[in-house]
C-alpha cells in the first residue's frame, strides 16, 4: 500500500504537489490533498480566472478553497449526487469526485483521509460533453503509471476512505 514516505518520495520527482492551505485555516490537519502537476496547473492558473456565474453564490476557486478548507480540517463532507463527493462508476476503480457547485475534481485516495487530485473541470462542461468517463480512466491511467506501491488506491466505500 502507499505510503506518506511514498507521497513524498513523488512529491520530491515532480510526479506530486501538495495542496498546502495557510496554517491559519486549520492548524492540524486531518486530510491531506495532493494534486498531479496537470490538476495543480488549471487550480494555480486557470480556476482563479473563472467568473461566478449567475446560479452561485462564489467564484469557482472561492467555492474549491471553501471544499478544500473543509476537507483538510477534517470537517464533515456530504456523500453522493448532488454532495460534496462521490464514487464514480464502477466503483471497483477507485476513483473519486469532490465537487462544488460550479466544479468538478477528480482523483483517488491512495492512503485513508488522502486524496490526489489529477483533473479538474467545469461542471457544466462535464454534463454537457458527458466527461464522466474520460476523466475516470484519465485518472486511472495516470495512477497506474504513478509509482505509487500496490494497491496504489484504497478501496471500498466512503468510510473506507475518508474520516468523518
Amino acid at each position: 500500500m502507499a505510503t506518506f514516505e511514498n507521497l513524498q518520495e513523488l512529491v520530491r520527482s515532480d510526479a506530486l504537489v501538495p495542496i498546502n492551505l495557510p496554517i491559519r485555516v486549520c492548524s492540524a490537519p486531518s486530510r491531506y490533498l495532493y494534486a498531479t502537476p496537470r490538476a495543480h496547473e488549471y487550480i494555480v492558473e486557470t480556476l482563479p480566472q473563472l467568473p461566478q456565474t449567475q446560479m452561485s453564490e462564489a467564484t469557482p476557486y472561492e467555492q474549491v478553497y471553501s471544499l478544500f478548507k473543509r476537507f483538510v480540517c477534517g470537517n464533515e463532507l456530504s456523500y453522493g449526487d448532488g454532495n460534496d463527493i462521490r464514487d464514480i462508476n464502477p466503483s471497483d476503480l477507485g476513483v473519486w469526485e469532490l465537487k462544488t457547485e460550479d466544479m468538478r475534481l477528480f482523483g483517488w485516495f491512495p492512503l485513508y483521509d488522502v486524496f490526489i487530485c489529477d483533473a479538474v473541470d467545469d461542471a457544466s462542461r462535464i454534463k454537457e460533453f458527458n466527461l464522466y468517463a474520460g476523466y475516470r480512466d484519465q485518472c486511472v491511467a495516470v495512477r497506474d503509471r504513478m509509482a505509487l506501491s500496490e494497491p496504489k488506491f484504497v478501496d471500498g466505500e466512503l468510510q473506507d476512505v475518508i474520516s468523518f
